[in-house]
């Protein structure tokens, strides 16, 4: 009797498996460039930021800028991006986030940004 619910499982996962893919290679990549103001340097918020991009598999670079400011620019799947910039948003206990200006911005050369890195 344990046979077929197991392979019931394995044909349900390859299935979603499979329309995950799909879902990937139809998005659109975006690029974003973000602004954020408030209490968001000196506290790891640039750590906080590549660590959540790492999660969501998107390219780009964060720094900080002489103001005070972040500045970020993101890539990858439109919703990926959007989940990225969701939990950005949410900000974290040390950091305090008075404003997040979003913008659209050209896609770059995705074989030159592979990853998403902590500018000095």
């Amino acid at each position: 009797g344990l046979t077929k619910p197991w392979f019931h499982v394995t044909i349900i996962r390859a299935r979603s498996r499979q329309v995950f893919s799909n879902s990937e290679r139809v998005n659109i990549m975006i690029r974003k460039h973000v602004i954020v103001r408030g209490r968001v340097q000196g506290v790891g918020f640039r750590y906080i930021t590549s660590s959540i991009a790492s999660k969501y598999h998107v390219t780009g670079w964060v720094r900080n800028e002489y103001d005070g400011s972040v500045e970020i620019e993101v890539q990858g799947a439109e919703h990926r991006v959007e989940l990225f910039l969701e939990e950005l948003r949410q900000g974290y206990r040390f950091a305090r986030i008075d404003s997040m200006d979003v913008a659209d911005i050209p896609t770059v050369n995705a074989l030159k940004e592979t990853q998403f890195c902590i500018r000095h």
